[in-house]
């Protein structure tokens, strides 16, 4: 018996060893080929074709399990894995994305931050989708954690680009979190921290052009203002958001709508249409899947706007455009949430 269980343990040995053995060092050009991959990934997500999206992603990965655990094998397996938890993230397969994402923080001390950073991110995103709040907090202790180790690092405090790279890609993975507790009205929470990442620049400038997320860093604030109702201090942040906006950063948006919204209510109905036809103009939202969104909240917008200044007509014509969007269930209910002004 002690000889079968011997001769079992050398055989299942034997064919790990063959594995690893069999598998070799990436090139150059089979990271071209990955990254093709990645773009025509990247193409079946625009065009919300999720099924062909998971696909490329299992090609990826299949791929990527070929070469060593060298430092370009790890990046395309930490790519593959990136991919594939995206498309079931998408798919509403929850947990496989988690194992997707989970795959990619394991193996922080081999690949970079900045990498395990939005593996994180888009786990945050998809603790949002799925309101999990027990694993939103399991994630957000861990990512801060991850974040803290590397603030304490050497790198980190010696190398500005490298210290400028890191609190870009934590204040990308953060902007979900903020934005979910920003929705569960814990407004004193989200001002805390959004002010104690602004305390860590020298000014509000480096603060601005050290991170593409400035504008939609500033509305998420603006949000938390208005959440308290107050509408002063909401549009002196949306008006700081627009600022970054206008140097080519990325923005929420509903930026838009909500100056709209306080033009409107002061009565300046051609401003109110002004930030509209802005928004309806704006490039650089910060989803891609919030774009046709956004552009049929603003249309809709102008509808209620030109119906206020009494031409009806026009009002119907930017309401039929809104239709042709076939906007999401529900949109006129969440359009009202940011459009109207709460006593």
């Amino acid at each position: 018996m002690k000889r079968l269980v011997l001769y079992s343990i050398c055989i299942v040995l034997s064919c790990v060893t063959l594995c690893a053995c069999s598998k070799r060092e990436a090139t150059a050009e089979d990271e071209q080929i990955i990254a093709e991959l990645a773009q025509k990934s990247h193409q079946a997500e625009i065009k919300d074709d999720f099924p062909a999206m998971l696909k490329i992603a299992e090609e990826m990965q299949a791929f990527a399990d070929q070469f060593k655990p060298d430092r370009r094998g790890r990046l395309m397996r930490a790519g593959a894995n990136v991919k594939l938890g995206l498309a079931y993230s998408y798919l509403r397969k929850r947990e496989e994305a988690f194992k997707a994402f989970d795959a990619v923080i394991a193996d922080s001390d081999n690949i970079p931050p900045s990498l395990v950073m939005f593996a994180y991110g888009l786990k945050i995103m998809v603790c949002m989708r799925h309101r999990d709040d027990r694993k939103m907090q399991e994630t957000i202790t861990a990512f801060q954690a991850e974040y803290d180790k590397i603030n304490a690092s050497e790198d980190f405090r010696k190398d500005s680009a490298f210290r400028q790279a890191i609190r870009s890609s934590y204040v990308s993975a953060i902007s979900g979190y903020w934005f979910y507790i920003c929705k569960i009205k814990k407004y004193a929470l989200l001002k805390k921290q959004i002010f104690e990442l602004l305390a860590q620049f020298e000014s509000e400038n480096d603060f601005g052009r050290q991170l593409n997320e400035s504008a939609a860093i500033f509305f998420t604030l603006s949000q938390a203002f208005r959440g308290e109702k107050d509408y002063e201090k909401e549009l002196f942040y949306l008006k700081k958001s627009l600022y970054w906006a206008k140097q080519g950063y990325y923005v929420y948006g509903h930026l838009y709508l909500r100056l709209a919204a306080h033009e409107l209510q002061q009565g300046n109905f051609e401003q109110a249409l002004a930030y509209c036809d802005s928004g309806l103009a704006e490039k650089k939202i910060v989803s891609n899947q919030v774009y046709a969104q956004t552009q049929a909240v603003l249309l809709f917008a102008k509808s209620k706007i030109y119906e206020k200044m009494g031409r009806p007509e026009t009002a119907r014509e930017y309401a039929e455009k809104t239709r042709k969007l076939d906007p999401f269930p529900g949109f006129e209910k969440s359009f009202e949430r940011w459009w109207i002004m709460e006593k």
